[in-house]
């Protein structure tokens, strides 16, 4: 059996009061035994190569410890050549069945001038217990475009840990989708360094929580060169006596004159008993950039209730269809209509069943 230890994450690069418990995340006995095979859809030009790390350079969202969680296990690298462009998205899944504990890393490097879309979905039995953990780098070459989508449908009692960091150079553009719709315990976070002039990050989050759901996420914009521009965005709903912290920060570094970045949160609760946290952090070593945060955060307003349920909706399917409209937005941007099937049934016969 894998040694358990304990971890730290999801830490913020500046420290605010301690007593509000929003510097990091502790995590106890923690250990996985094995990766979850992968199963892998791609074009002919795209190549996969199992082992030998290249980008370990590269930061993540939610720090180092995951390094030492995910030393031994298992690597598959994805290369995008130079110049190419994939008529069809590149699809990869993972698999857990119950009670498993599961680490698995991934590399994922788009070449000069190249463009692709990757979908990652993590699967489960909707009432599996377990613990899965993805580690994930990837590389947008000068000029190119490297867009994620991680799309995650585990079961009601699983422990799940998904941690990216990215690295975009000049020109080039990084995207990353992620859609968190099960679990128990979500820790998340998303790095990425725009190293390059004229680099760019989008981070898009969505999430439905529910029950005793615990919901944390760090995510992070590291602008280095010149005229880089960043986006992060949160979106989702709260109900029962569901948690979420968000951790949000773009660092404007020295060099990154003229660069721009905006953080943006839209959290409906849905209820008196859920939580939510939110920690927009901007740190600037560069005066000529611009950096903005917006934040929506409130119940279902009781006049559009009330017209629905003139109209013979019932405040709880109301509750349900405002509730899809959170995640619908994310779900369309997915490039993969098997992806999509897939997640709008998850939606219907898990997440709002009953």
């Amino acid at each position: 059996m894998a040694q358990r230890f304990d971890m730290t994450v999801n830490r913020l690069p500046a420290r605010t009061w301690n007593w509000l418990q929003v510097n990091e995340s502790r995590l106890s006995g923690i250990n996985a035994e094995g990766g979850a095979p992968l199963s892998i859809w791609a074009p002919p030009e795209v190549r996969h190569i199992k082992g030998n790390p290249c980008m370990n350079e590269i930061e993540t969202g939610m720090g180092r410890d995951m390094d030492l969680l995910t030393a031994e296990a298992p690597l598959d690298r994805i290369e995008i050549p130079a110049g190419t462009a994939p008529a069809s998205p590149i699809l990869l899944a993972l698999e857990y069945g119950g009670g498993e504990r599961r680490a698995n890393r991934l590399e994922i490097c788009a070449g000069e001038g190249s463009r692709a879309s990757v979908v990652l979905e993590l699967s489960a039995s909707p009432d599996g217990e377990g613990f899965a953990a993805v580690q994930t780098r990837i590389c947008a070459a000068r000029g190119a475009e490297l867009s994620l989508f991680l799309v995650q449908r585990l079961g009601g009692g699983f422990t799940w840990l998904e941690d990216t960091g990215g690295r975009c150079e000049e020109g080039g553009t990084i995207r990353v989708v992620r859609l968190e719709l099960g679990g128990k315990e979500i820790y998340t976070g998303c790095r990425a360094e725009l190293s390059g002039d004229g680099a760019r990050m989008d981070a898009q989050l969505g999430y439905v929580g529910r029950g005793e759901q615990r919901i944390d996420v760090n995510d992070a914009a590291v602008h280095k060169g010149k005229k880089s521009e960043s986006s992060i965005r949160s979106s989702g709903v709260l109900r029962d006596r569901a948690f979420k912290l968000f951790r949000s920060t773009i660092d404007f570094q020295r060099g990154a004159a003229g660069s721009a970045g905006e953080e943006r949160e839209d959290v409906l609760l849905l209820s008196s008993g859920a939580v939510n946290k939110t920690v927009p952090l901007i740190l600037c070593g560069e005066e000529d950039v611009q950096g903005s945060h917006g934040a929506t955060i409130g119940r279902l307003d009781e006049g559009m209730l009330f017209y629905l349920a003139s109209r013979g909706i019932p405040s709880e399917t109301a509750c349900e269809l405002l509730a899809r409209a959170r995640v619908d937005e994310l779900c369309r941007q997915l490039p993969d209509e098997g992806a999509k099937e897939r997640v709008y049934t998850y939606l219907k016969e898990v997440v709002f069943r009953g």
